[in-house]
Order: structure tokens, then C-alpha cells, then sequence
């Protein structure tokens, strides 16, 4: 009899040890499942039912006694046992997707990379072999002093010489075996791809950093709970790591989101449109080239509100490689394509189309379709189309296939660092959390602001002409009467 007893107390106290752990574990995890507010109100409390079903009986067996309570405890420790492992396995999913969120919607600083720039048949090396030489550099911060201070640090004794002339430097280091040079990756970018032997007579030796305080105001988060939005998608062509404060600004896509309709217009504006950039006068300039002024992506917005007469609410910004890096997470994307060609350009082996649907076009050719012009006749303006294309097909993968929620971990290690926007966490949250709680299918269309191509004097390169193109002002009204109608649609 008192062995019989004793049993019954080692159960007992095993039994409240796992539902105790359990317990704890399961408010840990409502905690952090609320906190994170993506899951829809109706399964929370489906949830929340389901945990009080498991928890009343497993108190009233406390109660009992004999063999049935024995039978019962050891069903019940077993259960409470394999759903706390399953709770322990959820519990770093959920903190993984909140740091995710976290990392790249905290945007309070921006990096700006200098680049040390020499001839390519110079002695220079490394920053030591620079010590005490005199070195030219272009200081287009805020804070000039940020900028001095950084190379002080990076380089023993310094003689500084401010250049007021970018370009000549930039063109002089070409020929000038003694020149030390550094300028901000934008300006380094842009005459990259203007200047196809730049970087043939020239080298990169050494990177040098500046953080500087993101100036872009977060509007207020209600926005996307109930109310259409307007979204800026910025794409940058950058040989400067992975988000630079300023870099050609190569993708410039206006997203009109009404949540209320399930509408997105995605509206094309060319990287070659040739505008007046904010906060200048004289002559006008690629729109890519807003993004490697002093503003970087706060010069782009503004550019566009200006030619466009609109309030952008919201960005986001990525590199052209994290569209590489998410298709192929998602296992590749169909394209329609409307006819034969192959790229090389951009890619490190061929990739082919032919005309009507390729299927499972995977990252590097779905990257290399989006950046593609030459291969059409109307250029820059079927990039841009192609561009939306990608964008859409992306969105319909997940649309058709929610399993890829399984795969979130993967893709948000892969993403990560790779984009920026000012979206508040609770922003994003609230979008996927009212996606998941009705799951309707967006509908999404496309228009282009279109241009004629051209060769003019640019605001960035006043002594040489560049191919633009000059907006057709008749688009733009075209497209800003259809952002309209979008945000304005009940």
C-alpha cells in the first residue's frame, strides 16, 4: 500500500513538473506571438481555445485517483513533453523573424563608402603605402568634418587636399600615376558605367566608411492598416558592397497599394529620364543619377514627387543581387517572354528565352532578364516592363504556393542586410498579418512613363553629353491620373 502510494506521488510531482514547464513555455510563445502580430486574430483565439481544452482536464486529473489517473498522467506528461519540444523548435522561428524585421527596418543610420581610388600602374598597394602622401577628395557629407576624421583614422598622416571638380579627378587618376583620390562610391559607381575604361586604368586599394543619420521621416503606421499607400521601390546598381548610402539608382518603380481593393499599380520611371533633380538648377540629369548625390535615395524620392506631383509614403531599397538570392530561395519564377535572345552580360554564364512562358527561370536568370535593354528595340522602357514582371511573378509564387512559409527561415538568412525601407515593423506585420487572414489574390497592373532617346550636357557631366531620355509629360499625367485612381478607389 505505500509502495502504491509512493507511485502515485512520483507521478504526481512528474506530471506538474512537464505541465508546469508547458504552461510556462506556451505564455512565452503567446507572448512573442502577439508581440511579432502577424497572426490573425481568429486563429490566436483558436489557439488560446485550444489551450484551455488542454489545461481544464489536465488540472481534474490532479483530483483523481488510481489506476485510470496513472493511465491518464502518462498520456498527458507524454503530450505536454512532445508539444514543449514542439514549442521550444517555434520559440527561435519567431525570434528570428522579429530580429529579421528588426535589422532592416531600424534604418537611424546610413553608411556611406569612400572609395581610396589610384592609377592601376601606381606603386600603391594598401593604405600604409599612402602614409604621409598627399591625397585629393571630394567631401560631399553633411558633416564634413565626419569624413576627414574617418581618413585621419585610416591613414597616418594625411596631407589633405579638397578637389571642387569630382569629374577632373575622377578622369585625371586615369592618367596621373601619383593621384590618390577618394570619392563617394556613387560618384565611383556612375563613372563606372559611363566610362568603360575607368576601371580598366584604374584601382580600388582600400574602403573607407562614414555612418551618417538616415534623414528620412517614418510616416505614422496607420497607413497600411486601413488606409492606400504609396510605395517607392528602389533598385541600385552597385559595385560597393551591399547598400551604400548612395549608388545609380537603376530601378524606379512607384507602387500604388490599395489594401481595401486589393490593387497594386506598379508605374515604371526610366533610370535614364532626364528631370531637373532636387535641389539644383541649370541643367537636368539622369533620374539614376540622384541616388549618387549628397541625398542619395532622399534625392531620388524627392526627384520623383516633383516630376510626379505625388507623396511617396513609403520606400524600400535593395541591391540588384537580393533578387537573385530570394527567386532562387522560392524555387525560380515563370516568366513570359516575347522573344529569342541570350544574355551574357550580366550573368556569369549564358541565359536563354524564347518567346511565350520560360518555367522555373531561376535567380541568376531571372536577375539577368531584369536588367536586360539592348536586346530590345524599345530598350530601357521593356526593361522596366520586365522589371514588373519579376516583381508580380514573386508575389503570385507565394500567392499559389503558401507551403514557401516553410521556407521562411532560409529566406529571410539569405535576405537579410540585402534591403532597407522605412516600413515600421508594426507596418509590415499588420500587411502580412491581413494577408494571411483572407488570403484574396491581388490584382496587379502596370504602366510605363515613357521618353525619346537623346544625347545631352547633364547636370552630373556638364562638359560631356550622355545618352537620356526626355519624359513624355503626357505619361506622366497618364500615370499619376492611374496612381489616383488606385489610392483614391473605395
Amino acid at each position: 500500500m505505500k509502495n502504491k502510494i509512493k507511485n502515485i506521488s512520483i507521478i504526481n510531482i512528474i506530471y506538474l513538473i512537464f505541465l508546469t514547464i508547458f504552461i510556462i513555455l506556451s505564455v512565452i510563445l503567446g507572448k512573442e506571438i502577439i508581440n511579432i502580430n502577424i497572426l490573425p486574430n481568429k486563429y490566436l483565439i483558436i489557439l488560446i481555445i485550444l489551450f484551455l481544452l488542454l489545461i481544464m482536464p489536465s488540472i481534474l486529473i490532479i483530483r483523481k485517483n488510481g489506476k485510470v489517473k496513472n493511465i491518464f498522467s502518462v498520456l498527458f506528461i507524454t503530450l505536454f513533453i512532445i508539444l514543449s519540444v514542439l514549442e521550444l523548435f517555434v520559440l527561435p522561428k519567431i525570434n528570428k523573424v522579429n530580429e529579421f524585421i528588426s535589422n532592416n527596418t531600424k534604418n537611424s543610420y546610413t553608411t556611406n563608402v569612400y572609395k581610396v581610388i589610384v592609377n592601376k600602374d601606381s606603386s600603391y598597394k594598401n593604405l600604409s603605402d599612402i602614409s604621409g602622401k598627399e591625397i585629393v577628395y571630394y567631401n560631399d557629407l553633411k558633416d564634413k568634418n565626419k569624413l576627414k576624421e574617418k581618413i585621419k583614422n585610416n591613414i597616418e598622416n594625411p596631407k589633405l587636399k579638397e578637389t571642387e571638380n569630382v569629374n577632373d579627378s575622377l578622369n585625371e587618376v586615369k592618367s596621373n600615376k601619383d593621384l590618390i583620390l577618394i570619392v563617394n562610391s556613387g560618384y565611383y559607381d556612375s563613372v563606372s558605367a559611363i566610362d568603360l575604361t575607368f576601371n580598366k586604368k584604374t584601382r580600388v586599394i582600400a574602403s573607407i566608411n562614414v555612418k551618417e543619420k538616415n534623414t528620412l521621416v517614418k510616416e505614422t503606421s496607420d497607413v497600411v492598416t486601413d488606409k492606400p499607400f504609396l510605395l517607392f521601390v528602389n533598385g541600385i546598381d552597385t559595385r560597393s558592397g551591399k547598400l551604400p548610402a548612395r549608388s545609380l539608382s537603376d530601378v524606379n518603380i512607384l507602387m500604388a497599394v490599395n489594401p481595401n481593393t486589393h490593387k497594386i499599380l506598379l508605374v515604371h520611371i526610366p533610370r535614364d529620364s532626364y528631370v531637373q533633380l532636387h535641389g539644383t538648377t541649370g541643367l537636368k540629369d539622369k533620374l539614376t543619377h540622384s541616388g549618387t548625390t549628397g541625398g542619395g535615395i532622399t534625392s531620388t524620392i524627392a526627384t520623383i514627387e516633383d516630376l510626379m506631383g505625388l507623396k511617396i509614403n513609403y520606400y524600400t531599397r535593395s541591391n540588384f543581387n537580393s533578387v537573385k538570392t530570394l527567386v532562387d530561395q522560392i524555387g525560380g519564377i515563370d516568366i513570359y517572354n516575347d522573344q529569342t535572345f541570350n544574355i551574357t552580360a550580366w550573368t556569369d554564364r549564358a541565359c536563354s528565352y524564347t518567346p511565350g512562358w520560360n518555367r522555373n527561370v531561376d535567380g541568376r536568370c531571372s536577375l539577368a532578364f531584369s536588367r536586360e535593354r539592348k536586346s530590345y528595340e524599345d530598350g530601357d522602357r521593356h526593361r522596366g516592363r520586365n522589371q514588373e514582371q519579376v516583381i508580380e511573378r514573386v508575389i503570385e509564387k507565394f500567392q499559389k504556393n503558401p507551403s514557401l512559409l516553410n521556407k521562411y527561415e532560409e529566406i529571410l538568412n539569405s535576405m537579410n542586410g540585402t534591403f532597407e525601407t522605412n516600413l515600421s515593423s508594426k507596418d509590415i506585420t499588420t500587411l502580412v498579418k491581413n494577408q494571411l487572414n483572407d488570403n484574396k489574390k491581388w490584382n496587379i497592373s502596370e504602366y510605363n512613363v515613357t521618353g525619346t532617346g537623346d544625347y545631352t550636357y547633364s547636370y552630373s557631366y556638364p562638359n560631356r553629353k550622355l545618352y537620356v531620355s526626355q519624359v513624355d509629360y503626357d505619361s506622366v499625367k497618364t500615370a499619376k491620373s492611374k496612381i489616383e485612381e488606385i489610392l483614391n478607389e473605395k
